[in-house]
């Protein structure tokens, strides 16, 4: 998958879970390289994007099929509700 596949296939996503849900935001860039999109009160990586948009299953292959500069991020989505601005990281499963 090329770099602009993978950012066609995140920018689907996006629509995706703006249908379904209100109050996304706009994604950031991180210092680390991670990006993030606030959705509702989470803040979410490129992963849990396409895990909220098609499923697991699906944001797996997407995740396993992406360029090297994207494979450093982590799956993660913070609740800032519960956890203040920390990140709070789970495992892939």
């Amino acid at each position: 998958m090329t770099q602009r596949d993978y950012e066609q296939r995140y920018a689907e996503a996006l629509d995706v879970v703006r249908r379904k849900i209100p109050n996304v935001g706009q994604p950031e860039t991180m210092p680390d390289g991670t990006r993030l999109v606030r959705v509702g009160a989470m803040r979410c990586d490129d992963e849990f994007v396409f895990r909220l948009a098609w499923g697991k299953e699906t944001a797996r292959d997407i995740v396993d099929q992406r360029p090297a500069s994207r494979r450093e991020s982590h799956y993660r989505c913070a609740e800032n509700k519960k956890h203040g601005r920390g990140q709070r990281r789970t495992e892939r499963s």
